[in-house]
């Protein structure tokens, strides 16, 4: 009987310590970053029917400082027209991080964008991965969107630039 209750003792106390790691882990790992979100409508440029043809786009970008570097990521969100059928509306698309002279840009968003607007459901996200920079001053973190349409419509060709709301200075 003794053998019995110390290894339920044990099993409990062992599971009372991952209880409280992990616990402890996850808020310590996303502690620190300060956020700032802004939103743009985008018109689709080679649309010019009669419905509505505009992309709600909402980005936030988040800066935190662990002791001499700056972590900088965005996190976008989209909402497209139900109009827009048939998708292929994107030639390429990247979103740019930057923290002070340093700079890095996450073309994952272009294949999530382009089939958001293919498969009926005209919304999505995409999270950046982590731009780093070692410094003591100050830094914001800043964020662009670059879409390069298919067909402008007008002649025009390469990326068209959205900016949006930098982060907090951390």
């Amino acid at each position: 009987m003794r053998k019995a209750m110390s290894v339920g003792v044990t099993v409990s106390a062992v599971s009372a310590v991952l209880a409280s790691t992990v616990v402890v882990a996850a808020p310590v790992a996303a502690a620190g970053y300060r956020c700032t979100t802004s939103s743009h409508s985008l018109d689709t440029p080679q649309y010019s029917g009669p419905w509505a043809d505009n992309w709600g786009v909402r980005m936030t970008v988040c800066a935190k400082r662990a002791g001499g570097w700056v972590y900088a990521y965005a996190r976008v969100r989209w909402d497209g027209p139900n109009s827009q059928r048939g998708g292929g509306y994107i030639h390429d698309a990247f979103v740019r991080v930057q923290v002070k002279h340093n700079a890095r840009n996450f073309h994952g968003i272009a294949g999530r964008w382009d089939s958001s607007d293919r498969n009926g459901n005209y919304n999505g996200s995409y999270t950046t991965g982590t731009v780093k920079w070692k410094g003591r001053s100050r830094a914001v973190a800043a964020a662009s969107l670059n879409i390069d349409w298919r067909n402008h419509g007008d002649g025009r060709t390469g990326y068209a630039k959205t900016h949006f709301r930098s982060s907090p200075r951390v």
